[in-house]
């Protein structure tokens, strides 16, 4: 239920700020203090999230031997994140809360850059409820890592901060090395594919990432898993398999939504960047889908999350703007339903929360 509250709280908060004139970035990050806060206490104070909870701890604390992420990885850049943590006096469950912190900062900026202060709480809202990554973060702390960091140097990119984004791109691998695989899929997608903008293509992107979700399998995976040895431990584990039908059924559940969206998309007022941007979603959803079916491929998607909110975002803004307001709420409402259900019936996983000082 603390999750929905969240929601609530956050977005109906986000919602009263986009009243007012249009704010700018600093403005932004300043009246977005109280939700920055509140995000890096409830994802940050998380206690035992996720398969590799109490490995991270014995990361965390004083003169943890991080031999594992430096020597058999090479993820480098996220050792050092954490012996500066410590350096600086921060330690176990403190170096979670300034994890959440770095990542809530850098998704307010990216959803300010994409959408504006208006809007803001719309993509909020998309992306907690459809992504799962606001519920799934802490659970792969080191790919989250390396997620939030590409795609604020995308949006740098656009913005012509080229040094501090193509310093990023250098680092990102050193946080989590399949981030080098989503590098080389980024371009193709945002500078080729993008531009195929007619509904008929659009329509095709989505079909085709439903059939390969079909018929590509772990199988495919098994193929090649021998030489992805630091990797043959996640293959095929019990958690993995137990979640693979709901994750499938969940992936498919918004699938009218982008239908929907794309038959919207001919009337929507947007830039032509915010076609591309469009685009470039869609094909993160069809990526997804296309690998969901694969259990440890299927983190690549992932990398996707982000922009596969857009063209539920802008089908959104649309609506709201268009005074289609029964259609709005019925949107919302579908959106909302299936995370409810997770939250409050499943309740399990990473949709159940245990604050760390309450089980103290």
């Amino acid at each position: 239920m603390i999750y929905l509250l969240f929601i609530v709280v956050n977005c109906g908060y986000l919602s009263l700020l986009s009243k007012c004139r249009k704010l700018s970035l600093g403005q932004t990050l300043l009246f977005g203090l109280p939700m920055l806060m509140m995000w890096s206490l409830l994802i940050g104070g998380q206690y035992n999230v996720g398969t590799d909870y109490f490995s991270y701890m014995e990361m965390f604390v004083p003169g943890a031997n991080l031999a594992y992420v430096n020597e058999s990885r090479g993820e480098y850049a996220f050792s050092w994140f954490v012996e500066t943590c410590q350096h600086l006096g921060v330690y176990g469950q403190g170096i979670f809360f300034v994890i959440a912190a770095v990542w809530s900062v850098i998704y307010l900026y990216i959803a300010y850059s994409l959408v504006g202060s208006k809007y803001i709480y719309l993509f909020l809202f998309v992306f907690i409820v459809f992504t799962g990554a606001f519920n799934n973060q802490m659970n792969g702390i080191r790919q989250y890592f390396a997620m939030y960091l590409l795609w604020l140097a995308i949006i740098l990119i656009r913005k012509k901060r080229y040094v501090v984004s193509i310093a990023l791109f250098v680092v990102i691998p050193f946080f989590h090395q399949s981030s080098l695989v989503v590098m080389v899929i980024f371009p193709v997608l945002y500078y080729w594919v993008s531009e195929w903008r007619k509904s008929t293509w659009l329509y095709g992107i989505l079909v085709t990432g439903m059939i390969c979700s079909l018929l590509i399998s772990d199988d495919v995976i098994a193929f090649f898993l021998p030489y992805f040895d630091q990797y043959s431990g996640y293959f095929g584990s019990e958690k993995m398999d137990s979640q693979k039908s709901l994750l499938i059924l969940t992936k498919y559940v918004c699938m009218p939504l982008f239908l929907y969206a794309i038959y919207i998309y001919p009337r929507m007022d947007l830039t032509n960047y915010q076609r591309k941007l469009f685009v470039f979603g869609l094909c993160g959803y069809a990526f997804k889908l296309s690998v969901v079916s694969m259990s440890l491929v299927s983190r690549l998607g992932l990398y996707f999350e982000l922009f596969s909110c857009i063209p539920l975002v802008y089908l959104l803004i649309y609506l709201k703007m268009n005074s289609r307001k029964l259609v709005y709420i019925l949107v919302l409402i579908y959106l909302l339903l299936p995370y409810s259900l997770k939250v409050i019936m499943g309740n399990t996983g990473e949709y159940s929360y245990n604050f760390f000082l309450s089980l103290n």
